[in-house]
């Protein structure tokens, strides 16, 4: 036989054998040969893999995992998602694995033995549910990664399993940490503590697993923010730590706890004894720091700490955590209760914030809780909002610090209404020069403002609008407002700043910022005609421009009606200060000045009577008796027929009160029953007795509307949308006027007819014949989504042919219900625009570009205009043009 012939014969009998052994190595065989190669194969094949995949992913974690030193440490670094995300192939390849092992290596069926005169130990071999010792490690395996990619449902399921069906107690009892450990990532607290509990009352565990019930168990704690409890399961831990990074990461936490639970000499023990361990130069840095935080006046001279802080702060290292150093040092001054100084230093922390959004948040919040303590809302509330802003929505009482800036938001937002309507009031009261000195000096003053800004933006890359704010805001001192206008109140810019975050979010200096097309082509006089005949204003108009005189002029009060609106403000707006005081600040002394105040200037206002039962409970919840029977017998003697005086007098007052509202209730569940029996004129005359005897209770929109349905099913559509209309202007708040606006959207669709008889009863009501005002020619396109520059260059271009020696104005403007419009002014009166009006009517080539479009044009009075811009409906004013223009 030839060498190669030989060499084939011998393969094949090799692969023959190879093949004859591996059938007979199946797990459907239980003998000493196929578990000998199950359990290596499963181990060093498929194991291994699985398992090194896993350990790789883990380490990805540890690795890359960021520690937020401004909150206690997690005691695990598994917790973040973001990362769990990252390792999901890692965990993924580790559950592959662990899943081959299982389903190709199980070795369920018993071996074949003789089972008579068996020993304990045989029968105990012979009874077991699985051969292959690597099956157990696999659930396991599996578990955890299932664990670590934060499928916590299947890792619950698979921890059960081990636990229940492992043969190797380690590995039950590691089954038994990881449940746990899952529960506690589940918030399932209940279930984390039996296990625990049946954990630390087993004394048989072995001490290499001690320190992981320690840990979960102090994890389990720390989670709920039970620090006391878990102090002793985490100082264990630390003693049965064996790795260093353990033993450092468990030190800094408990420092953390004993500074947060006020154990400050116990806590700078703790972090020095970290710093001694040498650890990573972060951990070390925030150690430092947080000596200075727990730094306590009991505990001596604060010098030395101090000391240390301002080398930090001239080591370059540190050049990217001034912020939290300064920080620090804020924190010493305040223990040493110079608050001044403490405010200086958390402003520089804020200022030298690069990066660490947090800690740029605990500086506001610091500088927050000092002006909230001082009763200065103002700067309380634009500090709490910064803080908001930028803390991270799992610092521990975010939800009630976002609480507590939105009372005073609403707080702040009232006080400056109040202070606009009396600045504007006072302006009211100058001459015409006088306002327009004022106001040019307003001007001055924003252009100067707007240099500086462009300046500091040049002056720092990606520096955004929303920082700048803050940044001034900051730094900005409360001034006295006495005989101030309110435009030059600091405090009322730094506010109006917060509110611009609000809506645009922080956004980048740069010009037209707020266009979502930032290319928009500005027309003027020189590029439409060498004449000058004609100009296009396609940007802002004086109104909206802040350095026009027309923008401050427009809300100043000239007349008698918009001074009567502009008190009606004030008085509302201090009503709202004082309930704020009173019901969320909890500040009664000055809840009560601002009651007096409304009811001294406002005696007639709407909530005078309120404001009075307000004083009296002010002063009887501080035992202020005479003054609180004075207003409590005021309003008996004044209003004998309200509710106030009427509980004042009859402490039973409320329970007849309540009574009598069941008795409605109940009527109307029976008047109900009768709609649903088809009896509407019952229906009706029930609603009507009800709208008449207490046509202000609680229930009455309900009956208004059960009304209208019933003269819906009983007349015609005119009657029913006639009442739905009154049940709207009766009750205008009420959650029945949405459903009447669907049912009157759905009659105007469906009866075109209803829908132009309101429309034309609307226009009567709030346009007026104003023939000598001031006209305009406006051009209503109904998509917002067109172009109109063509349209507006085609008016333009008809102006100058057919009015040479006349100059007009024509601007475009979005509306905020979609609705564009173009406008040419001005006419002297109705009559020159009805001019222009036949003339542009008659010129059909105008409107080529939009011929395709809905829209329409007329001539509307000034007065009209701003009517219209209000009503946004151009089929409403047509019929008041088509009444009163055309013939």
């Amino acid at each position: 036989m030839s060498n190669l012939n030989f060499s084939r014969f011998l393969y094949k009998t090799v692969l023959y054998l190879l093949v004859v052994f591996f059938a007979g190595c199946s797990p459907e065989k239980n003998t000493s040969s196929t578990r000998v190669y199950h359990n290596l194969t499963s181990h060093y094949n498929i194991y291994f893999n699985g398992e090194q995949s896993f350990l790789k992913g883990v380490e990805k974690i540890e690795n890359s995992f960021q520690n937020n030193y401004s909150q206690i440490l997690s005691v695990f670094n598994y917790v973040d998602a973001d990362l769990a995300s990252q390792v999901k192939p890692q965990m993924d390849r580790a559950i592959r694995k662990a899943t081959k092992v299982i389903t190709l290596h199980s070795i369920k069926v018993k071996p074949e033995i003789d089972k008579e005169n068996l020993s304990k130990q045989e029968k105990e071999f012979l009874e077991q549910p699985e051969y292959n010792i690597w099956v157990d490690d696999s659930y396991l395996l599996m578990g955890k990664a299932q664990f670590y990619k934060h499928d916590f449902k299947a890792a619950q399921y698979t921890f059960k399993h081990v636990i229940k069906e492992a043969l190797d107690e380690d590995i039950r009892i590691q089954g038994d940490i990881w449940l746990a450990r899952t529960f506690c990532e589940t918030d399932n607290f209940n279930n984390a503590l039996k296990v625990l509990t049946v954990l630390a009352a087993n004394d048989t565990i072995p001490d290499k697993f001690v320190g992981d019930v320690s840990n979960t168990y102090g994890d389990f704690y720390l989670k709920q923010r039970n620090f006391e409890m878990a102090v002793p399961h985490l100082t264990k831990a630390l003693e049965y730590a064996r790795d260093k990074k353990k033993k450092t990461r468990y030190s800094f936490i408990l420092a953390q706890i004993q500074q947060e639970l006020g154990y400050f000499e116990n806590a700078s023990d703790l972090y020095k004894k970290v710093i001694k361990m040498n650890p990573p130069y972060e951990m070390a840095f925030n150690a430092k720091i947080n000596l200075a935080g727990a730094y306590d006046v009991s505990m001596g001279n604060s010098s030395e700490i101090v000391k240390e802080l301002e080398k930090m702060l001239k080591d370059d290292k540190n050049i990217d955590y001034h912020d939290q150093i300064y920080y620090a040092l804020g924190s010493v001054s305040m223990k040493e209760e110079k608050i001044g100084e403490a405010i200086e230093l958390y402003k520089q922390s804020v200022a030298g914030s690069i990066s660490n959004t947090n800690q740029k948040g605990l500086s506001y919040l610091s500088l927050a809780d000092i002006y909230f303590e001082r009763k200065d809302y103002k700067l309380s509330q634009a500090y709490y909002d910064s803080a908001v802003t930028t803390l991270d929505k799992s610092y521990p009482g975010y939800e009630s610090i976002a609480v507590k800036t939105g009372n005073l938001t609403r707080l702040v937002d009232n006080i400056l209404i109040v202070e606009r309507e009396d600045s504007l009031q006072m302006v009211a009261q100058m001459s015409e020069s006088e306002q327009k000195l004022l106001i040019n000096n307003i001007i001055q003053k924003i252009k100067e403002e707007e240099r500086r800004q462009r300046e500091t933006a040049e002056s720092k890359d990606q520096y955004n609008l929303g920082q700048f704010y803050e940044d001034q805001r900051r730094f900005q001192k409360t001034l006295d407002r006495s005989g101030k206008w309110y435009f030059y109140n600091p405090e009322t810019l730094a506010f109006g700043r917060t509110e611009f975050r609000k809506k645009w979010g922080d956004r980048k200096l740069s010009d037209s910022w707020r266009r979502k097309n930032k290319n928009v082509i500005s027309f003027d006089q020189e590029a439409i005609s060498q004449e000058g005949s004609d100009s296009l204003t396609t940007g802002k108009t004086g109104i909206d421009d802040k350095k026009s005189v027309e923008f401050y002029m427009k809300d100043i009060p000239s007349n008698d009606s918009l001074m009567m609106l502009s008190h009606a403000r004030i008085a509302e707006a201090l009503y709202k200060v004082g309930r704020i005081y009173q019901t969320d600040m909890d500040n009664l002394v000055k809840a009560a000045e601002v009651y007096e105040e409304l009811n001294s200037r406002y005696p007639e206002s709407d909530d005078y009577l309120s404001s009075l039962y307000h004083l009296y409970e002010l002063h009887l919840q501080q035992s202020h008796y005479e003054k609180s029977n004075y207003y409590k017998n005021l309003i008996i003697d004044k209003y004998p027929d309200s509710e106030y005086a009427q509980f004042l007098s009859d402490p039973d007052f409320y329970k007849k009160l309540k009574e009598k509202q069941d008795e409605i209730k109940r009527f109307y569940e029976n008047t109900y029953i009768l709609y649903k029996e088809g009896k509407y004129n019952s229906v009706i005359d029930n609603c009507d007795k009800a709208l008449t005897d207490e046509k202000d209770h609680e229930l009455a929109p309900k009956f208004a509307l059960l009304r209208a349905m019933a003269i819906g099913n009983n007349a015609d559509e005119a009657a029913f949308k006639e009442a739905l209309v009154e049940l709207n202007k009766t009750y205008p708040q009420s959650e029945e006027k949405n459903r009447a606006d669907e049912l009157i959207a759905y009659l105007n669709e469906t009866y075109t007819v209803l829908k132009q008889e309101e429309e034309k009863q609307i226009a009567k009501e709030i346009y007026l014949i104003k023939e000598d005002q001031e006209h305009l020619f406006v051009l209503a396109l109904e998509s917002g989504g067109t172009d109109i520059n063509r349209i507006i260059f085609d008016i333009i271009n008809f102006n100058l042919d057919n009015f040479v020696n006349t100059t007009f104005k024509t601007e475009g403007e979005l509306l905020d219900n979609g609705l564009q419009i173009i406008s040419v002014r001005s006419f002297e009166n109705k009559a020159t625009a009805l001019e222009y009006y036949r003339l542009i009517n008659s010129n059909t080539d105008v409107f080529k570009s939009i011929e395709r479009m809905e829209y329409s044009f007329f001539v509307i009075s000034l007065d009209n205009f701003k009517t219209f811009k209000q009503n946004k409906s151009a089929s409403t004013y047509l019929k008041f043009f088509e009444e009163n223009y055309l013939p």
